[in-house]
């Protein structure tokens, strides 16, 4: 059941990071339809608490900095497998530098 569920959930999340890609390639076109305000968001409310790496990923890309550490602190707290490939995510560039990166990269223990 447990690797059913991280199946899934890494198909979902895939989607979400092609999409996040799509939009930003396309001027993004659908951010007033696709509001990712974390407290309005339907996609939110549906699947933050099992795709809260994959929200992460897609705020990081859109370069919303602020959303996606408040996504990655929630990531952390529900123990989201995602967070193994942190160091080294591509879709993390946009976020890799300065104190909050360095501190998250602390907190997950991977700073020698």
């Amino acid at each position: 059941m447990g690797l059913q569920r991280l199946q899934r959930g890494l198909r979902i999340g895939a989607r979400v990071g092609i999409l996040a890609g799509r939009l930003k390639e396309a001027g993004d076109p659908l951010r007033p339809a696709l509001d990712l305000n974390p407290t309005a968001s339907s996609l939110h409310a549906s699947f933050g608490s099992s795709l809260a790496w994959q929200f992460a990923l897609v705020h990081a890309n859109r370069k919303d900095a602020d959303a996606a550490f408040r996504w990655l602190e929630r990531a952390f707290a529900q123990h989201d497998a995602g967070l193994v490939w942190f160091d080294g995510e591509p879709l993390l560039r946009s976020i890799a530098t300065g104190p909050r990166y360095e501190a998250f990269r602390r907190k997950l223990k991977l700073v020698n």
